[in-house]
Order: structure tokens, then sequence, then C-alpha cells
């Protein structure tokens, strides 16, 4: 590799104190990191705990650590722009400050850095307490190449989740920001930013964008990310201010797909499978959530409002449910039929679930 910057790590930081430093130094720790030109831009959007400690601390001790401060408290779409205005690498890798990267990263990247590719996907696998074993890419190593058939069939699948013929990716892994890298050229040339304002499904939505312009993208079977589960973090927890802000997204989809799917119909026609999920995430993190304490004529007040919100009051007459996995077609179903008790139901068999699958990590 030569000395020019090969890949920018980018990390927004708002009070992140407890994991911030296992973070960034399972870059800095890396297999071989000493022979690979990286950055790890830091950017702390005003948090008030001992983080901005932190990172000054590790970027006293390695050069490779920069640090961007905000004056004013941005969110993540506004820390991603800023690290992204201030990176110098030819690839760019957004984390999330309480992700671990596998050791062998830079193994695994001077194999697989290809810039006649504009995105290339890894995989990831979670974890609570102790994340599981690093390996190293292999020549059994699945690699596969996605050209514009493939693109054309992920735009479909990220937009409206729904089982497609032809599946190449998944949506639950296209929506990601991070598991990726992106040729920084390839994003410089198309203006592609995260979207300021936005708060929630920030990742889906640029990821959305950027299919759109992707020409060819190849995934490799490795998990480059251990993605930590926090189990009383801000979204895994019952607030009126987060199911709430959701019924707000559905327009932003709106305008991306008219902005850069103009020209595409079947797009326009899976809006609506959009604003589905949106709805069906609202009614989990709201009024079927079994966190939410308020009393029942007042969880079945919310659940009627949800259902004549614009985008939602009309969703069922644009969607074919049984497209979707089992799960979410047999809630789709729930709400359709205004069935508030098997929502809630659903809700708590998912919860345990999730609780088991913690447990196990």
């Amino acid at each position: 590799m030569s000395n020019e910057t090969q890949v920018s790590f980018i990390i927004p930081i708002y009070n992140a104190e407890r994991y911030i430093e296992e973070t960034i130094n399972s870059i800095l720790k890396a297999k071989n990191s000493e022979n690979f030109s990286y950055e790890v831009i830091c950017v702390n959007d005003c948090s008030t705990d001992n983080s901005l400690v932190i990172l000054n601390k590790l970027a006293s001790q390695n050069q490779k650590v920069v640090i961007v401060n905000h004056e004013k408290n941005g969110h993540i779409a506004v820390a991603r722009n800023s690290g992204f205005d201030a990176a110098k690498g030819k690839w760019i890798c957004f984390l999330d400050a309480d992700d671990i990267v596998n050791k062998n990263v830079f193994n695994v990247f001077d194999k697989v850095l290809d810039e006649s590719y504009d995105i290339i996907y890894f995989d990831y696998d979670q974890f609570v307490r102790i994340p599981k074993a690093d390996f190293d890419v292999t020549e059994s190593t699945v690699v596969h190449e996605y050209g514009a058939k493939e693109i054309h069939i992920q735009q479909r699948e990220l937009l409206s989740r729904r089982k497609m013929q032809g599946k190449t990716y998944g949506y639950r892994n296209l929506g990601l920001v991070w598991g990726k890298v992106y040729r920084a050229s390839f994003l410089h040339e198309n203006n592609f930013r995260a979207i300021e304002g936005m708060k929630y499904e920030e990742d889906l939505s640029f990821c959305l964008m950027c299919l759109s312009k992707c020409k060819r993208a190849k995934k490799i079977d490795w998990n480059m990310i251990h993605y930590r589960i926090i189990p009383d973090s801000f979204s895994h927890v019952y607030t009126d201010v987060f199911w709430k802000r959701f019924t707000t997204i559905s327009p932003v989809y709106e305008q991306l797909v008219k902005k850069y799917f103009a020209d595409d119909p079947e797009m326009q026609e899976l809006l609506p499978y959009r604003y589905l999920w949106a709805l069906l995430f609202s009614v989990i993190r709201g009024p079927a959530n079994h966190k939410n304490h308020n009393p029942w004529s007042h969880r079945k007040n919310l659940f009627r409002e949800l259902l004549s919100l614009p985008y939602f009051d009309h969703v069922f007459d644009h969607v074919n449910i049984s497209e979707l996995d089992f799960s979410n077609s047999l809630l789709a179903f729930c709400v359709k039929k205004r069935f508030l008790i098997g929502c809630c139901f659903l809700e708590r068999m998912l919860h345990l679930k999730n609780r088991i699958v913690n447990f196990r990590n």
C-alpha cells in the first residue's frame, strides 16, 4: 500500500465513554495496522460525559486518531457529514461508537479493496457481553459480485423489505451504513451525504441514495463488525418521543424516490411498502409496546390515531401483506384488522425472542 490514506474510519460520538476507547483500540491494535495507511476520525457531537477526555488521550498517543469537535449537537447525520468532510481516505468506513472491528480488518482490506467497485459489503455478528472469535478471509471465503441486475433488485429489497425473487443480499444488511466501505470518489461525485435533520432511519435513507447510482459492488462473506447490543439504549426502550418521530419519515422517502428514481415507476409503486414498515414499527414501539404503561383506553386511542395519519390511512389499499415474511405478515394483518391485542401479543413474542438471542450472545 502507498502512503496515501487508504481508509477513513468515521465514528460519530455522543456520550460514548463506556465503549469508545474499546472501539477505537479495536482499530489501532488490529493486525498489520502499522503497515496500513488509515485514519480514525472521531466526531465529538457535544458530548457531556468523558468522551472527549478519552479521545484526547487516544489522539495524544496515536496520530491516526483525528478529533472533530462540534460546537452544537447536530445528531448522527451531521456528525457523519463532518467526518466525511474531514476524511482523506480513498475509502470511507462508517462505524458506531460501540462497535468492535475484526482484528484482521487490515489484512482483509489489503486483499479486497478495489477501486473498480463503488461499495464493498461485509457481514457482521452481534454480541451483548463478549464479541465472537475473529477470523481472516481465506481462499474459501465467498465473494458475491453485484452488477446492474443485482443492484436493481437490491434497490427494491431495501425500499420495500418484501420477499423478492432473485434476492441478493437481504434488506436487513442493505439498510446499514456501517459494515460497508464506500469509494470516497463515488460519494463525492454524486454529492451523497447523510440527510441532516433525519433522526431515524438515516442509515437506510443514505443506503438507498447510494444504491441509486451504484454501478458495481461486491460482498465478502466475512464479519468485519461485532455489533454490540445494548438492551437499555434509547432504541431498545419505550418512549413517546421515539415512536412518534418515526411517524414523520414517510415524506422523506417520497422525496428520495422522486429525486433518485424519477424514471423508475416500479420504485414509485413500492413506496407504500415503506409507509407500511413505518406504520408497523410505530405500532410495535408505541401503543403495542409492553413497556407502554399508559391506560388501555389511551393506547387504543393512540392506535386509532396512528391508522388515521397521512401515508398510513390508506396504506393497506396499496400493499400485499402476504409478500412480507411470516411474522411481519401476521403483524400487518393484525394492524389491518385493528386488532391491537394481537399486535401486543406479537410484540411480546418478538421481545422474548430478542431476549433469548441476547442471552445466547
